[in-house]
């Protein structure tokens, strides 16, 4: 049996005032995660779930679990797929569960191309109450101190492969979603009123993922990331 040397590069852009979406590094695994028109690329049946933990031992480090199901259908010319995760990091949870359909077309006997989209509903879970304030008279806004927010998501890709190359480019929240948006008032100790305003808002990410593999020789495999 031939075995190959596979290099893979991901590269991960994001435009977004801080960090929304979890710190996914094991989409070599499981690419549906980022990308939906990965959507039936196995040409079969795939099922994958997997977690990962970050700072163990640590209060409120981050955890991800993420379970995904998805197959091809209509002669291999539809990929239709589920997945569903779980983060969470300090005081603020994430579960999303998405729809996944993409369409392949068959470029040539060797190359495959497919057009995929996605949506779902995520729920933000804010629990600020494990927050432990520097100043003991600080507090969360009542809104938010212990809240379920949630949103609409919808995101889309591409994936072309042959039978040692593979590139993907996926964009999340291209709806940019509204998880909170409200404005209120705050009076200080002295009576004095001051106005704020609080939103959340799911901004645009990019994903781009490319893979290509070389025969060495015989029974020898090596593999590359970055």
């Amino acid at each position: 049996m031939k075995k190959a040397l596979i290099f893979v590069i991901a590269l991960v852009a994001g435009k977004a005032v801080a960090q929304q979406d979890p710190q996914y590094n094991l989409y070599q695994y499981n690419q549906m995660v980022i990308n939906p028109a990965y959507a039936g690329a196995r040409d079969a049946i795939a099922i994958v779930s997997d977690v990962r933990k970050q700072w163990l031992g640590f209060k409120g480090a981050p955890t991800t679990m993420v379970f995904s199901i998805h197959s091809p259908i209509a002669n291999n010319k539809v990929g239709i797929g589920l997945n569903a995760m779980n983060d969470k990091i300090g005081a603020k949870s994430i579960t999303s569960v998405y729809g996944n359909f993409s369409y392949i077309l068959k470029v040539n006997n060797k190359t495959k191309l497919a057009f995929g989209a996605r949506a779902g509903y995520s729920m933000y879970k804010f629990d600020f109450t494990e927050v432990k304030y520097k100043d003991t008279e600080e507090a969360a806004y009542t809104d938010l101190a212990s809240a379920n927010k949630g949103a609409l998501d919808v995101d889309a890709g591409l994936y072309l492969r042959t039978n040692t190359f593979y590139c993907g480019i996926s964009a999340t929240h291209l709806n940019n979603g509204k998880v909170y948006n409200k404005s209120f008032q705050v009076r200080d100790t002295g009576g004095v009123a001051s106005d704020y305003s609080l939103s959340y808002v799911l901004k645009p990410h990019l994903f781009l993922t490319m893979g290509k593999s070389f025969v060495v020789k015989e029974n020898f495999l090596m593999t590359a990331k970055t």
